[in-house]
């Protein structure tokens, strides 16, 4: 064989490897910024569902959760927020968090709710988070999502998160 051809040929192979070596190992870093973007859109849509809707039904707050067909922190008016139903979530979720987190359409995700006043003081009193698992975890990423609301005659921040 004609040495021209055969240096040719691993120069050709040489540079195919360092091309498919480069766009290989580029796929987990793409792989690992859509995972980021669904869980935060995520929890963007939680919080506007809380934020901007009453549920469904209107008085859920009242209901037995196999009753509940969506939850919404809404008095009515889109953020202004109802202090019984803030309450009424976070019994549910005390004692029925996984339902919950099927009512939201995020059964393989973990999901937290906290609501407090502009000095992050609980709305509920006693640093209590609204909406948590038992567990948290210490190591997965955290997306948080910081809105605002009115409870009473009071701003509020309402912070959802999905992971």
């Amino acid at each position: 064989m004609n040495v021209e051809f055969i240096l040719s040929v691993a120069v050709f192979l040489l540079i195919v490897s360092v091309l498919s070596y480069n766009i290989l190992s580029s796929l987990p870093g793409f792989h690992s910024e859509s995972v980021k973007d669904i869980t935060r859109s995520k929890a963007y849509q939680v919080s506007e569902i809380l934020l901007k809707d009453e549920g469904e039904p209107s008085d859920w707050n009242t209901k037995p959760i196999g009753n509940i067909k969506r939850i919404g922190l809404s008095g009515g008016q889109p953020f202004i927020l109802n202090e019984d139903k803030i309450t009424e979530l976070y019994d549910l979720c005390t004692d029925n968090y996984e339902e919950v987190l099927g009512l939201f359409g995020l059964e393989k995700n973990t999901l937290i709710i906290n609501i407090t006043d502009l000095d992050g003081n609980s709305v509920l009193g006693g640093g209590k988070e609204i909406c948590k698992p038992k567990i948290i975890s210490e190591t997965a990423p955290k997306f948080w999502i910081y809105r605002f609301g009115i409870l009473g005659s009071e701003i509020v921040k309402v912070r959802v998160l999905v992971y």
